[in-house]
C-alpha cells in the first residue's frame, strides 16, 4: 500500500510540474457565494463597501498540490458603478504566481429586475519558482536556469452578468491577458434564483470552464438558502468529484466553507479539497431616495355635463361614423367625431344647445338638446338616428319657409339649406326632386305656379352653394298632393311644404 501511494504521488507530482506553464488556472468552489472569484462584473454589488479573503487548499496532505489565496475589496460608490482592488497568490508544485489588479464595473438597467453588468480589471502578473520547497543541491541545473527567473507582465480580466427576473447568465475570462498573450480560459455560469416563499429560496446552477488547451469541466450545483442568512450547497463536477458548501451571514459578516470529495485516483493520497472565505460588508448600499411629488389633479370637466351622443342608422340600427357640431345662439361651441361604435362624448356647461350631425351616405340632422337641468359632473345620453340616403326616399328637411305669398326664402331657412347643400356636395351621385306643395285655399293654378317658384328658389340657393344643377329636378304640384286636411288651419300649414325625393343614388 505504501509503495502504491508513492507511485501515485510521483505520477501526480509529474503531472503538476508539467502543467506549471500551460495550465496555471486557479480553481475555486465557493463561486456561488462569491462570484467575484471568477467574474469582475461583481465589482459592483449591493454592498456599498465590502471585503473578502479566500483560501483554497486542493488535495490536502499531498505535497505540491495547488494552493490559492485571494483578497479583494469593492466599493459601489455610485448607483450603477463599482470600483475595486483584487490580489491573489497561487502555489502549484515549484511554481508561484501572484497578481494584483484594479477593477471597474458598470451596470446598465434595462427594466425593473432586468439589467446587464460589465466588469474589467487591469494589473500586473508575477511568476517564479519557490526555492524554499526545492530539495535539490545543484541549482545550476539547466532547468532551474531556464525557469527560475521571476517574470512580471501585464494582466487583465473581463466578465459580464446578464440578469432578468431571477435568471442570470455569467460569462467571465479570469485570465483575459497574461504572460504577454491572450488567454481563452472562459468560465460560464447559468443560474435561476427561485423564491419559494419569504424565507426559503432555491438556486440551481450549471457552470462550465476551460480553455483551448484544456478539457472542458462542468459543474451542476443546487443551493438552498434560508432567510438570506444560511445557505447549503451540493453539486457534482465532471471529473467525478462531489461538491459541498455551507454559508452563514450574521449582520455585516459572512463566512463560507466548501469541501470537494474526489472520487478518483487522487482520493487515495489526499484528504479532499477545502476552501474557506470570510466576508465583511461595511454598509448596505443606500438606494437613492426618489421624493414623490404629490400633484393635485384637477378635472377640467368637473363642472360640466358629459353629453354622450349615440348615432345609429334609423332603418338598419347600425352604428354611424359622423361629425357632430354643437352650437349655441348660432355660434359653434365644439365639434367632435364619433368612433366606430357611433359614440362620442362631449363636455358642455349645463345649457341649451343645437346639435347638427353630418355623415357620408346620410342626411344631415339637426336637433336641440336641453342640458340646463343636468347636474354638473353628470352624464346625459342622446340618441340620434340620421336617415340613410336611398333611392325612393321622400323627406322634408328642417325649416324651409317663405315670406307670405312669395317665393323668397326666410333667413331662418338659409342655414337649413346650407346643411342640405353639404349633403349634396358629399354625395355627388345623389339626384333629388325638389317638389313645392300648397294648400287648397285660393286659385289652384296660381298655387301651382307659386309652389314651383318656391321649389326653384330652393334649387337656386343650393346651386349657389356649389351643388351641381344636374343633381336637381324642380317640380310644383300646388294642392294636388295633400298630406293633411285642408279644412283646418293646422292641416293647411302641413300641406304648404317643400318635399325632397331621392330619384337616384
Amino acid at each position: 500500500m505504501k509503495i502504491t501511494k508513492i507511485i501515485i504521488s510521483f505520477m501526480l507530482f509529474m503531472l503538476i510540474a508539467s502543467g506549471v506553464k500551460s495550465q496555471d488556472f486557479n480553481n475555486y468552489n465557493l463561486y456561488m457565494q462569491n462570484p467575484l472569484l471568477y467574474n469582475p462584473a461583481y465589482t459592483f454589488n449591493e454592498a456599498k463597501v465590502s471585503a473578502f479573503v479566500n483560501t483554497h487548499l486542493q488535495w490536502v496532505d499531498f505535497t505540491g498540490a495547488p494552493q490559492n489565496n485571494a483578497f479583494g475589496v469593492q466599493a459601489s460608490l455610485m448607483p450603477n458603478m463599482g470600483f475595486g482592488i483584487w490580489a491573489s497568490q497561487s502555489k502549484q508544485g515549484l511554481n508561484t504566481q501572484s497578481d494584483i489588479n484594479l477593477g471597474y464595473a458598470y451596470r446598465a438597467l434595462i427594466q425593473q429586475d432586468h439589467y446587464i453588468t460589465f466588469g474589467l480589471t487591469l494589473g500586473t502578473y508575477m511568476e517564479g519558482l519557490n526555492y524554499n520547497s526545492v530539495e535539490y543541491s545543484d541549482m545550476t541545473d539547466s532547468w532551474f536556469v531556464e525557469n527560475g527567473n521571476k517574470t512580471t507582465t501585464f494582466a487583465a480580466r473581463f466578465g459580464l452578468s446578464y440578469y432578468i427576473k431571477g435568471f442570470e447568465l455569467q460569462v467571465a475570462m479570469p485570465q483575459l491577458y497574461r504572460k504577454s498573450e491572450a488567454s481563452f480560459y472562459t468560465v460560464g455560469v447559468l443560474s435561476y434564483n427561485w423564491l419559494i416563499n419569504d424565507k426559503w429560496s432555491l438556486k440551481p446552477a450549471a457552470m462550465m470552464r476551460g480553455a483551448k488547451t484544456t478539457k472542458l469541466q462542468y459543474d451542476g450545483t443546487l443551493e438552498v438558502t434560508w432567510n438570506n442568512q444560511v445557505s447549503f450547497q451540493a453539486g457534482y463536477r465532471s471529473n467525478n468529484s462531489l461538491l459541498f458548501a455551507v454559508g452563514y451571514n450574521f449582520k455585516e459578516i459572512g463566512i463560507g466553507y466548501g469541501y470537494q470529495y474526489d472520487n478518483n485516483l487522487i482520493s487515495n493520497v489526499s484528504k479532499g479539497t477545502h476552501e474557506i472565505q470570510l466576508f465583511y460588508r461595511f454598509k448596505p448600499c443606500k438606494k437613492e431616495e426618489v421624493k414623490e411629488e404629490v400633484v393635485e389633479i384637477i378635472d377640467p370637466n368637473a363642472d360640466k355635463v358629459a353629453l354622450i351622443v349615440n348615432l345609429t342608422d334609423e332603418k338598419y340600427a347600425q352604428a354611424v361614423k359622423g361629425h357632430i357640431i354643437i352650437s349655441k345662439n348660432g355660434s359653434e361651441v365644439q365639434s367632435e367625431k364619433t368612433g366606430g361604435d357611433g359614440k362620442a362624448t362631449i363636455y358642455l356647461t349645463p345649457d341649451v344647445y343645437d346639435i347638427r350631425i353630418s355623415a357620408k351616405g346620410f342626411l344631415p340632422l339637426s336637433e336641440t338638446v336641453d342640458l340646463s337641468a343636468v347636474e354638473k359632473g353628470g352624464e346625459h345620453t342622446y340618441k340620434l338616428q340620421p336617415i340613410k340616403i336611398e333611392k325612393g326616399l321622400v323627406f322634408k328637411y328642417g325649416k324651409v319657409n317663405f315670406e307670405t305669398a312669395s317665393d323668397k326664402l326666410t333667413a331662418e331657412s338659409l342655414s337649413t339649406l346650407d346643411w342640405l347643400a353639404e349633403a349634396f356636395n358629399e354625395n355627388k351621385s345623389m339626384k333629388v326632386e325638389i317638389a313645392g306643395h300648397s294648400d287648397s285655399k285660393g286659385n289652384a293654378a296660381a298655387n301651382k305656379e307659386l309652389s314651383k317658384k318656391r321649389a326653384q328658389s330652393v334649387a337656386n340657393y343650393l346651386i349657389s352653394k356649389g351643388v351641381d344643377e344636374k343633381q336637381l329636378v324642380v317640380n310644383g304640384y300646388g294642392s294636388e298632393k295633400p298630406i293633411d286636411d285642408n279644412n283646418t288651419e293646422e292641416g293647411r300649414a302641413n300641406n304648404r311644404r317643400v318635399e325632397f325625393t331621392v330619384l337616384d343614388y
